[in-house]
Order: structure tokens, then sequence, then C-alpha cells
């Protein structure tokens, strides 16, 4: 049996009512139009600020101001406390790993080597590989788009041992977690991939499978290539899985599901998940399929879930939906 991922919940959003509480959930843009005491507006974005001043840079030319907060409408007050909140938060060591209750904020992992194993065009073979993951491909990928892989396999780990549930990954002694790359879609279901998903992973042979096309990559006249147009994120979600192997039987469905698609949705960037900058209603933004009863969600097998990947899109799309929510 595989635990698949839908291809169609990639890259949609879904409204659900929610209430947030504090400043952590204010959104907090580059540039801020600031107002002054006796009316006057200046659009800038904030260099630096302490609890009685802030320094500015105004958007038309460049130019830094240093300022009282309060000349400020009380507004630009609690904008600019929040942002410094924020800052101060991101400076903070990291708990440490085992600290029950800690939240991560940013997490990044340290400096590593990635491994060219194999790069053989006449076989096809093409073989990378980070401490913890070893990743094969039947197609030459360029060397941006293997060190973008390796951080989302590295990264992805770190994630999910950070997380209060402290799941505690543990990595196959003296392996690695496997992941196979396919360059067409009929290649990925000829070896076993499940029509209608972006990727499955096998708890069997503790592999991920998943097609080029899901990984946000195009082609060009010599490799693979990053495309920036695209998210990466189908690599975390199944990675997800890999990694939390030794829970998969003692979950339910919609438990393991639902880990995988809020590791999927937190912000990554430049190789790091930015659980600080996670909001839920970026998710559930554009129109959303129906929820599952609770009852129907709870109760589900693995085999009724992979039954709805061939019912279509919003079926499976429901599942993954109830999963995220009930897991949020």
């Amino acid at each position: 049996m595989a635990v698949a991922r839908s291809s169609v919940l990639s890259g949609k959003a879904f409204l659900v009512g929610c209430v947030f509480i504090g400043l952590l959930f204010l959104k907090l843009n580059a540039t801020h139009t600031f107002t002054s005491m006796d009316g006057r507006t200046l659009e800038a974005e904030i260099i630096e600020a302490s609890d009685s001043t802030v320094t500015i840079q105004r958007c038309s030319d460049g130019r830094r101001f240093t300022l009282n907060i309060d000349q400020l409408i009380p507004e630009d007050a609690v904008f600019i406390h929040a942002w410094l909140n924020r800052e101060q938060a991101e400076a903070e060591p990291l708990s440490e790993t085992g600290t029950i209750g800690r939240w991560p904020r940013k997490l990044k992992p340290d400096n590593y080597d990635i491994e060219i194993v194999r790069e053989d065009n006449e076989t096809d073979e093409y073989i990378y590989r980070t401490p913890h993951f070893e990743f094969h491909s039947n197609v030459k990928l360029a060397r941006r788009v293997v060190r973008e892989f390796s951080q989302i396999f590295e990264s992805t780990l770190l994630a999910v041992s950070e997380l209060p549930l402290k799941l505690n990954p543990e990595i196959p002694e003296n392996t690695f977690f496997l992941t196979q790359i396919f360059e067409t879609e009929g290649q990925y279901i000829a070896a076993g991939g499940i029509p209608n998903s972006a990727g499955v992973y096998f708890p069997e042979s503790r592999k991920i499978m998943v097609p080029l096309r899901h990984l946000g990559v195009k082609k060009t006249s010599s490799a693979y290539t990053i495309d920036e147009s695209k998210q990466i994120n189908v690599l975390a979600h199944e990675i997800t899985h890999q990694v939390t192997h030794d829970w998969l039987d003692d979950l339910p469905i919609w438990a393991s599901e639902g880990i995988a698609e809020y590791i999927e949705h937190v912000p990554y960037e430049r190789g790091a998940f930015r659980f600080d900058r996670f909001e839920v209603d970026e998710v559930f933004r554009r129109g959303y399929p129906s929820l599952r009863k609770l009852e129907v969600l709870m109760n589900m097998s693995l085999i009724e879930w992979n039954q709805a990947l061939a019912k279509g899109a919003r079926s499976v799309s429901s599942n993954y939906l109830s999963a995220f929510v009930l897991y949020y």
C-alpha cells in the first residue's frame, strides 16, 4: 500500500472561518504608510526600531528618517511594536530538540556537503546524496536543482524533528532516505505511481516516487533547472511521510496526511521553513470543497483514502483539506 499525495490540492487555497488573537498574526508588509499626529503621511519601510524610536526609509527616494514613535498615530505605534516583536523573536536562539511545547520559528539546517554519486548519460542514471537522503533521477538535473532539492530534504527532516509533537524521526542505520524522480508521468505510473497523484511514499521500501512536473522544474537545452513560477511543496509533503515512517502504523490516515499537509504549507524561503510567517488564512483563501464529516474522516482507512484518488479532484481535495483543518 502507498501513502499518496494528490496533485489537485497543490496551488489551491481554501476559505475557512478563523479568529486570530494578538499581534503574532498581523501581516507586516515590507512597506507601510506612516502618519504623524498632525496628519502628514510617508510611505516607507522600517529599517530598525526600539521601544521609543523607529528608523524608516522613504520609498520614493531612499532617504532615512529616525522618528519618535509618540509622534505617530497609535495605529502606527502598534505596527512598529509588532514588527519589533517579530524581529526580536527571529533573533532568539532556537530551543533545543526535546524541549516540550516550544514551537519553532525559523528552521534551516547547518551547512553540509552534497555528493554527486553518479551521473551516467548512457544509462540515464543520476544519483545525488546529502547527509540523510539519497535521490535518484532518470534525467540529468542542473546543479541548482540538486542544491534546491537537497535543502528541501534536510530542512523537512529538521522541521518535523522540531515540531512540539516530538515524533523524533529515526534515520535508518547505515543507509539513507530514498527518493526516485521520473522525467515523465508515464514512467512514474509504470514504476508503480498512483494515477492522479503528484507523488507517493511506499512504506514497504521506505521510498518516495515523484514525477518531475510536480517538482517546480523546467527543461532547458542541457538539463532540468528551477522554474521560479512554481512551488516545490510536493517533496516536503512526501518527505514528511518518509521521515515519520515509524509512526505510520500507529497514526490514522487523516493524522499522517494532516501532518504532511501542514508541513507542505509552512512558508519555505531560501532553504528555511518559516513557521513564524505561517498564516492559515493564506491557505484558505480561494474557494473550497466541502469538508468531510468528522466521523467519516476519522474512521477512513488507507485503502479508502487511496480509492478517493480515482474518484476525481474534488473528492480527494476534500480529504486533504479536512485532514489539514483537523490537524491544524
